[in-house]
């Protein structure tokens, strides 16, 4: 694919200054529905990820990741409750002694179908210098639901990841990029704790840079091409600025942006499709398409007593080629006011884009928080939101989706609830705790979604192959039961989700996600073994199985073997995703790993 000149001629003035700039690195929401904005999931049974080779840090993702939105949402996500003591997952900065120093890690795996996985780490975290961390990973199986290698029923994920941060600052092992950050919750959270140490004098920054890509196979689905991949550049940036020490007053800036690409692999091959429906592989021909984003942001704050008062400005901007260019821009004011352990939040603002009306998203949020009592944490928040609904970030979940969309305006009234109950145990065990939510959304002024929809008969224009994006107005109530318990050498924790309303989006959905681990009490770890399952409660999909034995036969090394999706393999059927497409299932893989 060709970007236009001036694509090209921003990514050359703009990358290298942001290579030399400040970073912010943007924590993971769990945002359950598909680029929503929101915390209501598509799907009430979670996508069970590929277990890693060895308990990775920095590995785990949410299922969806951070949505890529114009106007913060103050919705939360429902509380997890804190993993058992006993469950050690090793990282930069897991224990006081390692910090200041550089660590790492390398491993390496195999295993059928036609598995490789592979990582190299290496960073530091906090101390006197600058903390950094880079990272490398590869993850590729050939071979799904019992086909041959080289037929197009294949994966393969390839990451490049660097992140810094300044003196002081935790730093951890980056995930792959992504894209589609901007204004989101969590980038104003990471704001607010450059903000505060700002609070001491000093010029706290942060920095990450990641390269991506990955191609899926189309299985035979689209007679001209053999597969799709995708390709990424994403950056994050952000500083806190002591503005007056004496006045109280901190200011914050931040730049997020990216470039990305998608397009059709070599021509298709003779591989025989699945008897599936026609417009699977009747189609226009595919085509390449690809963009850029650059979200800009900066914040004042006044801090007075329990009391701070921010004002936060951003601007939005997209291109994607041949579908032209959207601009936006928010501006909202807030007040946080801490009382001993209560937490208030009230934020308004305005927001406008170039593809909708002027919006005045609004949110109130109140939390409780007593970590020695029985009710742990109470949160209750709602408002209106604005946010950029977008079929190309899509692609992160759905390889298959149709991404030539630019991202369009979306709107919700939304309310939520959550608490985190401590239940009484015996003195051999973890306190178990108890965690319960409850999440609505509606869409506002009909300013709906874009959501993947099935494909039951041809679309005009529609490649062969993809999965055609709707705009759809939604209503969604979600409620969500969680339960973690354990000990020094066990622990379970399940979750059990509910989607209680029916729409054009999403049909209704229950699900259950389980894990049982057992492991040696002792502190060096030197063995463990777990389980997984996730199931469909409405029956339309496999349950999910997985097994992992980990073993430490030295300090420094670790070897893992997993088994990933037992069922499918167990039945002699395939997991299927989009109705056309098989998935990953019944991986064996064995690994190891080396720590320096």
């Amino acid at each position: 694919m060709k970007l236009p000149s001036n694509t090209l001629r921003f990514a050359l003035i703009f990358l290298p200054a942001l290579l030399a700039a400040a970073g912010v690195d943007v924590p993971d929401l769990e945002t359950r529905i598909r680029d929503s904005g929101g915390d209501v999931p598509a799907s009430a049974l979670p996508e069970l990820t590929n277990p890693p080779p060895a308990p990775l840090p920095g590995t785990g993702s949410d299922r969806d990741g951070p949505q890529s939105v114009d106007a913060p949402a103050l919705s939360e996500a429902p509380i997890a409750p804190e993993p058992p003591e006993g469950a050690i997952e090793p990282s930069l900065a897991d224990a006081d002694e390692g910090k200041g120093k550089v660590r790492g890690w390398a491993s390496l795996g195999a295993g059928s179908p036609g598995t490789l996985l592979g990582e190299l780490a290496v960073g530091r975290s906090g101390g006197d210098q600058s903390g950094f961390a880079l990272r490398f990973a590869y993850d590729g199986a050939d071979g799904f639901g019992g086909e041959s290698t080289g037929s197009g029923f294949f994966d393969r994920r390839l990451s490049l990841g660097f992140a810094a941060a300044s003196p002081g600052l935790p730093q951890d092992i980056p995930d792959s990029p992504d894209r589609r950050s901007s204004v989101t919750a969590s980038s104003l959270s990471s704001l607010r704790d450059l903000r505060a140490e700002s609070r001491s004098g000093t010029l706290p920054w942060r920095l990450s840079l990641g390269l991506s890509e990955r191609t899926d196979g189309l299985q035979g689905l689209n007679a001209e091409h053999y597969s799709l991949t995708a390709r990424d550049a994403a950056w994050q940036a952000s500083a806190g600025i002591p503005v007056s020490q004496a006045a109280g007053l901190h200011s914050s800036i931040a730049l997020s942006g990216a470039v990305y690409q998608s397009f059709p692999d070599r021509p298709g091959t003779s591989v025989d499709a699945p008897a599936l429906p026609a417009s699977a592989v009747a189609g226009a021909p595919l085509k390449e398409t690809g963009g850029y984003r650059l979200d800009p942001l900066v914040s004042l704050s006044l801090l007075r007593g329990p009391a701070e008062i921010s004002l936060t400005g951003a601007y939005g901007y997209e291109s994607l080629v041949g579908r032209g260019e959207r601009n936006s821009g928010y501006a909202a004011l807030e007040t946080e006011v801490t009382l001993g352990r209560i937490f208030l939040d009230a934020r308004g603002g305005f927001y406008l884009a170039s593809d909708a009306q002027p919006l005045f998203p609004f949110s109130l949020a109140a939390r409780w928080e007593s970590p020695s009592s029985v009710l742990s944490s109470l949160r209750v928040s709602g408002g209106l939101d604005a946010f950029r609904s977008s079929a190309d970030t899509l692609i992160e979940k759905d390889p298959f989706v149709n991404s030539d969309l630019l991202g369009r305006t979306a709107s919700d009234w939304y309310g939520s609830g959550s608490a985190l109950i401590s239940l009484p145990a015996a003195q051999a065990a973890q306190l178990p705790q108890l965690g319960l939510s409850a999440d609505y959304r509606s869409t506002a002024f009909g300013r709906g979604i874009l959501t993947p929809r099935e494909i039951d008969e041809p679309v005009p224009g529609q490649s062969a192959g993809l999965i055609p994006v709707s705009l759809v107005s939604r209503q969604s109530l979600e409620t969500a039961l969680s339960l973690l318990w354990g000990s020094s050498f066990w622990s379970a924790e399940g979750t059990w989700r509910s989607e209680w309303l029916q729409g054009d989006w999403a049909d209704p959905a229950r699900g259950l996600e389980a894990s049982l681990s057992f492991f040696d009490a002792g502190a060096k770890r030197l063995w463990e073994a777990g389980t997984r399952l996730g199931l469909d409660l409405t029956g339309s999909e496999l349950p999910l199985v997985s097994l992992s034995l980990n073993l430490r036969p030295a300090q420094a090394l670790s070897l893992s073997l997993t088994f990933d999706d037992i069922v499918p393999l167990a039945s002699g059927t395939s997991r299927i995703r989009d109705s056309l497409y098989a998935g990953r299932s019944g991986i064996l893989a064995l690994s190891g790993r080396l720590d320096f």
